[in-house]
Order: C-alpha cells, then structure tokens, then sequence
C-alpha cells in the first residue's frame, strides 16, 4: 500500500471499537467513517464528503476502504455515490441486505424502508473498483450463503471461519488484502 493512500474504516452496528483499534495498530492514518443507524442518508452523504476531501487533499489514485458488516452496505452505497474515484474495498462479513438485517434490531419501520431506498437509489457500482470480500462460512448474523452468491461475479472472495465479529487471524486477511 501507498503511503499516501487514504484508508477508511467503517465498522459494524453496535461494534465495540475493538476492530478500530487494532486496525488502528497495523494502520496508524486510518480514518475512521462513522453512521447514525436512524439516519442512513445523512450518515451516507457526510462519509462521501469526508472521502472527497481526502481524496482532493492526497491527490491519491485509490482510496481505500474496509468495511465490516453494515459498514460493508454503507460501502456499497458509496461504491455509487463516488463512482468517478477509484476504490479498492475490503470487506468483512458484509450486510448486502441491511433493510432485512435491522429488522431484529427493532429499528422503526420508516428508518428500514429508507435503508431500502437508498439500497435502490444507490446501488453497487462494481466497475471500476475492485472488492476483496471476506466471508466467514459460520457467521450467523449476516448470510455467508447470500454473500457468496452476491459476490460470486463481481469480487475476489475469501471464505473463512471465525463466526461474524472479525478475529486476529481474519483481521490479518484484511490487512494483507490491502496491497
């Protein structure tokens, strides 16, 4: 990786901050893109400027993102949203369908339908970025099945175990798939 190259990560609903940290450890100009789950479409719109502006401030040719769980579909979202830059995604036990996802989590219905507008409004630019997808084949709070499938054709895919939160060694998987 680039030293110059800007690095975002967006982590999971309700994550603890841990993943950050250690992250934070193998890369110390990490930046951090945090989301109001209520509030998907600013939350949206405040990660993309925060992008824009590393991007103009570095003059970078790719930017990277790592991104886990519902932070993989804000990712999506934002492959969309900024499909004039050059993007290189990894993520992490990826939410693709966050509007079904939240629903356990007692979100309002109006905040679950604007997950799935924003899902139609912004939907996954696959071309020109590039995705390395890490799938944990026993994650049992996002699909490994729907992920898969999802991202057969469009990404390189890394299947795993470690269940959903993201382990010391799945942690070295996206380190090392930065480049």
């Amino acid at each position: 990786m680039h030293p110059n190259t800007p690095t975002f990560y967006i982590a999971g609903y309700n994550s603890s901050g841990n993943t950050t940290r250690q992250l934070q450890a193998h890369i110390p100009h990490l930046i951090e893109l945090t989301y109001e789950v209520l509030q998907p479409a600013i939350s949206l719109e405040q990660m993309a400027q925060q992008i824009q502006h590393a991007h103009k401030q570095t003059n970078a040719t790719t930017i990277n993102i790592i991104a886990s769980s519902l932070g993989g579909w804000y990712a999506e979202r934002l492959s969309a949203m900024l499909s004039g830059t050059q993007l290189h995604f990894i993520l992490y036990n990826p939410s693709i369908n966050a509007e079904t996802n939240l629903v356990k989590y007692g979100l309002p219905p109006a905040v679950l339908e604007e997950y799935t507008t924003l899902k139609t409004q912004y939907p996954s630019a696959f071309s020109p970025h590039t995705r390395n997808v890490i799938v944990s084949v026993d994650d049992d709070v996002v699909s490994p099945q729907d992920n898969i499938a999802y991202y057969a054709d469009h990404a390189e895919l890394i299947q795993t175990t470690g269940g959903h939160r993201m382990t010391e060694g799945n942690l070295v998987l996206v380190i090392r798939n930065l480049g």
